[in-house]
């Protein structure tokens, strides 16, 4: 017997527990419909939604501290 989290929080993993048909919705929508040109900049959130980023990825000082973690975590494979 396998115990799981799954069951005992379902609206944390709800994104998790969808039909695999749906898992390539979002990247499809975005190649082939032509309405999707007019989102520029803007995100596509699972199953084909617009969305907002999250506002902590909006600060300028974060996006900072994270590239400069991600090029001196990865320094030994970009030289």
């Amino acid at each position: 017997m396998m115990l799981s989290c799954l069951t005992r929080r379902p609206s944390q993993y709800r994104f998790m527990l969808w039909p695999v048909q749906l898992g390539a919705l979002t990247q499809l929508y975005a190649a082939t419909e032509p309405s999707a040109l007019e989102y520029k900049g803007r995100y596509l959130r699972p199953w084909a939604r617009v969305g907002e980023p999250h506002d902590g990825t909006k600060d300028e000082a974060e996006q900072k501290k994270l590239w400069d973690y991600c090029q001196e975590t990865l320094k030994p494979w970009l030289t």
